[in-house]
């Protein structure tokens, strides 16, 4: 194993300002150290996969829309609360215009997508 690739990318992540660093900064940084390290990754749930797919459609869209900034979540709960596993996508379209959507598959919470009720209250 050659540390110096490894070192380069913790190197590089540390120069992202701690304020600035993103999730897929860290991800990124994550995988290239985990391929340097020749480290066996388990693969992604059935439920992670849906994510990271509704993360490349709503980043895709909130490009399209100019939107200042996005936000998908994956939430996971104790069985006992009834429904286990949920998808959450927003994209922040302006100062008072968003939309958001849940659900258990990328394609629910895409077709979910709505203005949020707060936001209609407040119109």
């Amino acid at each position: 194993m050659n540390n110096d690739p490894i070192d380069q990318h913790l190197l590089d992540l540390l120069r992202i300002p701690a304020n600035q660093r993103t999730q897929s900064d860290i991800a990124r940084a994550i995988n290239r150290i985990a391929a340097d390290a020749h480290l066996d990754m388990a693969p992604a749930g059935p439920i992670q996969q849906e994510q990271i797919k509704l993360a490349a459609i709503i980043k895709f869209l909130a490009e399209e829309m100019g939107a200042m900034r996005y936000v998908v979540s994956l939430d996971i709960r104790d069985p006992e609360l009834g429904q286990t596993e949920s998808l959450y996508a927003s994209i922040k379209i302006g100062p008072e215009n968003s939309l958001c959507g849940y659900g258990t598959t990328a394609e629910e919470a895409l077709k979910d997508l709505r203005q949020p009720h707060w936001e209609k209250a407040a119109a």
